[in-house]
Formats: structure tokens, C-alpha cells, sequence
């Protein structure tokens, strides 16, 4: 017997975060602390209990689709989850069935879903899911940017134009529609993989990434960050390899250079004005870390007046 359906309430997010623990191993802790921050909400997560345990969840976040002029409300399903020893007893397909009455009855036309492998595509095919949203790879061409190209990081500005992008290149397809909320997360769930390409000054293309998914889309290739950390070192593995400086060393050389500096000047108090290569990347942050860390250990108090990201353009600087 299926046990009851109901939602979340505020003091299941521990028992959440453990189910997610368990059913998502690769993801990590931050990430979900990160979920429950944003969009979770316990009004859209339904789940199942076993005397009073949470042994099946999902969330059903609100969204809206898009096809031509057309807009119709929508809810993605999201972290669809089972503990394994409760797998196999229909725990998900109650959750998917009541999903889409709940969905109904709120006026919502579509239910969406990313399956996390293709072999799920015939699971939630039993409940009425149509593969709609293509997915192409290809793989481009070795050598240098072409005339007129630069890439750079994703910027706050960019917003508007990544979403003109993102709604020409879908216009034919039935596809979500992405706020300017949605595209400020992406950038803080890659803080270290939002780049674009521009040519002309116009945007041509953005991707978000992490290291972990290069390696993987990858394959058997060798993979090589060159003159970039990762960010997680467990993703180095025999296939995988940093060449790299101490970002966060090399900046304490840096401060203990202008530690000593202004003692010989007699000042301890500092105001500063820091000039960044490109923001966003690792090594710009852990080297700017490394240079405030010194200059404080070695009795300076320095005061912030600006951070300009230059990126080692001499005019911006």
C-alpha cells in the first residue's frame, strides 16, 4: 500500500538533504545547501513518508514555457528521489501521478523534466513524457579565436543579451522561459564556468561549466587545466592534470612584498584599491585572498576602496 502523499513541511529539509545525500552521491553538500537557499520551497516539494521518515520526494517548481508567441504555465520536476531500499514499490510513480493533478488543478499545462541518464527516458515515459528539447554535441575545431573574437566572463550587464540569445537560437522549440532571476543563479552555481564569445562586440555564444562535467564530456581524452586550478581537486584523476602555480601562495608574496613596504614607511593603516585579472576565475580569487591574508598576518590593516576587475586591459585598469 502506497503510503500517503502530502507536501513538505519546513522541518523536513535535514530529512531531504539526507535523502538527496544518498540518491545524488556526486553532488555535493554546498550544492544542496545552495538548492534550499533558492528555489526550494516546501510548498512545492511533495514527498512520502515510513512512520514519519521521508523515503520519497520530489519538487515541482514553478516555471513557464514558451512556444512562438505562446507562454503556458508549467511546473519542472526536480530531485525526484527514493531511498534504494524502497525502490521498486511504485513510490515515484504515485509522486509523478499526483504531481500532475496538483499541476492541473493550479492551471499548469506542462510538466518538464531533465532525466539525469537516457535509460530513465522509458521510465517516465509510462507516465506520458515526450522527449521535446533536443540535445546536440559537436566538437569544434582546434585553434585560436578568429579576428574579432575575444571569450570572457559572464557579467551582470550580459543578462539581456544572453536571454535574446538563448530565445532566437530556441524561437522554433517549445522551451522554458528564463528570467532574470534564473540567469543570476546560473551564475552563482558557476561562479567559475560562466564564459561567452563575442565577435564585434556582439555576444555569440555563452556556456556554463564545471570541471568535473569537462572531464566527463571528455570521455577517454586527456585533460589538461593550464595555468588554472580547479576548483575541487578530487576531479584530477589519472586522465585529468593541473599545471599551475599556488594562486593563494604566490599572492601572499605579493602582500608580504607591500607588507614590508609601508613598515618602512611607519604605516599600518592602508587604503587600497585592488586590480583584478578576470573576475570570476579561481586564481583571481585565492591570489587577491592571499594578498589581503599576508598584509593583515604581517600587522597592516588595510581598507578596501575599490575591486576593478581589469582584466589585464591596461585602459581598464
Amino acid at each position: 500500500m502506497i503510503p500517503a502523499i502530502g507536501f513538505a513541511s519546513e522541518s523536513d529539509a535535514a530529512a531531504l538533504k539526507e535523502l538527496y545525500r544518498v540518491c545524488f552521491p556526486e553532488d555535493e553538500p554546498a550544492f544542496w545547501e545552495w538548492i534550499f537557499a533558492n528555489p526550494y520551497r516546501a510548498d512545492h516539494t511533495l514527498v512520502l513518508r515510513n512512520e514519519g521518515r521521508v523515503i520519497s520526494s520530489l519538487q515541482m517548481i514553478p516555471c513557464d514555457m514558451r512556444l512562438d508567441e505562446r507562454r503556458f504555465a508549467a511546473h519542472y520536476i526536480y530531485a525526484a528521489a527514493t531511498l534504494p531500499a524502497y525502490r521498486g514499490a511504485g513510490l515515484m510513480a504515485a509522486l509523478l501521478s499526483e504531481a500532475a493533478a496538483i499541476g492541473r488543478a493550479r492551471g499548469q499545462e506542462f510538466s518538464v523534466l531533465i532525466t539525469q541518464e537516457d535509460s530513465l527516458l522509458e521510465f517516465y515515459g509510462r507516465f506520458g513524457y515526450l522527449p521535446a528539447l533536443c540535445c546536440d554535441r559537436k566538437r569544434a575545431a582546434d585553434g585560436d579565436l578568429l579576428p574579432g573574437e575575444t571569450v570572457r566572463r559572464v557579467e551582470e550587464r550580459d543578462i539581456p543579451a544572453l536571454n535574446s540569445l538563448y530565445e532566437e537560437t530556441c524561437k522554433d522549440l517549445l522551451h522554458g522561459v528564463r528570467t532574470p532571476a534564473h540567469w543570476r543563479q546560473q551564475r552563482e552555481l558557476f561562479p567559475r564556468g560562466a564564459c561567452l564569445l563575442e565577435h564585434g562586440g556582439r555576444i555569440a555564444a555563452y556556456c556554463f561549466f564545471d570541471e568535473r562535467g569537462c572531464i566527463e564530456a571528455a570521455g577517454d581524452m586527456k585533460v589538461v587545466f593550464l595555468n588554472r586550478v580547479p576548483a575541487d581537486f578530487s576531479v584530477l584523476s589519472e586522465n585529468s592534470a593541473a599545471v599551475a602555480s599556488d594562486e593563494h601562495t604566490s599572492g601572499r608574496y605579493q602582500g608580504e612584498f607591500l607588507a614590508d613596504y609601508f613598515k618602512e614607511k611607519g604605516q599600518t593603516d592602508v587604503n587600497y584599491v585592488l586590480l583584478r585579472g578576470t573576475g570570476g576565475l579561481v586564481h583571481t580569487e585565492l591570489r587577491s585572498e592571499g594578498v589581503i591574508a599576508a598584509m593583515e598576518e604581517a600587522g597592516l590593516t588595510p581598507h578596501e576602496v575599490a575591486v576593478i576587475d581589469a582584466d589585464y586591459n591596461r585602459n581598464a585598469a
